[in-house]
């Protein structure tokens, strides 16, 4: 039975009606809207098995906010140590992604390895690196260009240290970066200078100097002097270390363009040079027993026959080198 709406007129007869729905209508009204809801959870239950729940949104945090959350530095879970005391450990040699937030130094550190002599080798990539550091033995690399791959020797390789500064503010915004390390034993040698053969000690017998570290043995006989040559410019900065065994002695020198030397050193220490002349230089490795004028030496049809300690008649050797643009600080 239909029932129609009850209509109350104001007293004085001049406003408009109110309606008001009988009990009957007003029940029958929520039933609909009750069963609309029923079918809404329904169909909602339904999606949700095929689609997935609903995630409410939620506003992304900033960089400085969550730098534990955004920022892995190698592996570490969270922001790598901003000063040497505190360097994070780095799981072993190999190849590693970071990020800097804002004005921000990332130190990391390599436990002491198993070879005595050695050469550690850093190369990076990224942006957001104003500084990179590279420490080993008593000496301590440093260069602000990226390019610049970094190697340093010692004769017994303890705990080693690469670090990386980010001097410009990013207004909280990650910015990434990558590096490599590298540990190069004298036990890798493969032929000087990975030429699978011997060195030779005039300079048209010299082989290319590889990038950071460079492995190689003087052998017994008439020529046991190792030449290497590679290319400089006027501006660069270059610093060279070499490791032998601490039974053994061995010397380095530097020769410029001209065949003249320029700077010699022994195993153990560092030659550190600016160079004002382009062209085609020289780095020659002999033992110590062989040491005389470099130039007289890299010129001679051979050197002098030293015989070198050990059974097997050689001196297993590495070459740190770090180039085009280095600065070298003794600890």
């Amino acid at each position: 039975m239909y029932l129609h709406p009850l209509r109350l007129h104001a007293r004085n007869g001049h406003n408009p009606p109110v309606v008001l729905w009988s009990r009957y209508e007003m029940r029958g009204s929520l039933a609909i809207l009750l069963s609309a809801l029923l079918v809404s959870v329904a169909i909602g239950d339904l999606a949700s098995r095929y689609v997935g729940p609903v995630v409410p949104y939620l506003p992304a945090a900033t960089g400085q906010e969550s730098e534990g959350g955004l920022l892995n530095d190698a592996g570490t879970g969270g922001d790598a140590g901003d000063s040497r005391s505190s360097a994070s450990l780095l799981m072993g040699f190999g190849l590693y992604e970071a990020g800097h937030i804002g004005m921000d130094i990332d130190w990391y550190r390599h436990p002491p390895a198993l070879d005595d002599v050695a050469c550690v080798r850093l190369a990076a990539s990224g942006a957001s690196i104003n500084d990179r550091i590279l420490e080993a033995g008593p000496w301590s690399l440093s260069s602000m260009d990226t390019p610049t791959v970094m190697g340093v020797a010692v004769a017994s390789l303890g705990d080693s240290y690469v670090a990386f500064n980010d001097a410009r503010p990013h207004q909280g915004v990650a910015e990434k970066y990558s590096f490599e390390t590298r540990k190069v034993a004298t036990t890798m040698v493969g032929g000087d200078g990975g030429s699978g053969g011997d060195a030779g000690s005039k300079p048209s017998e010299a082989v290319p100097l590889m990038d950071g570290c460079t492995t190689g043995a003087l052998t017994n006989g008439p020529d046991n002097v190792d030449l290497y040559s590679f290319r400089a410019r006027s501006g660069d900065r270059l610093v060279f270390t070499l490791g032998v065994d601490d039974s053994a002695s061995a010397w380095f020198a530097l020769i410029g363009p001209d065949g003249g030397e320029v700077s010699v050193a022994e195993a153990g220490e560092s030659i550190a040079h600016h160079v004002e002349e382009d062209g085609k230089w020289y780095l020659a490795v002999a033992n110590t027993d062989n040491r005389r004028s470099t130039t007289e030496t890299v010129t001679a049809t051979t050197a002098a026959g030293a015989e070198l300690d050990g059974d097997s008649g050689s001196l297993p050797y590495v070459i740190g080198a770090c180039r085009p643009l280095c600065l070298l600080t003794v600890s």
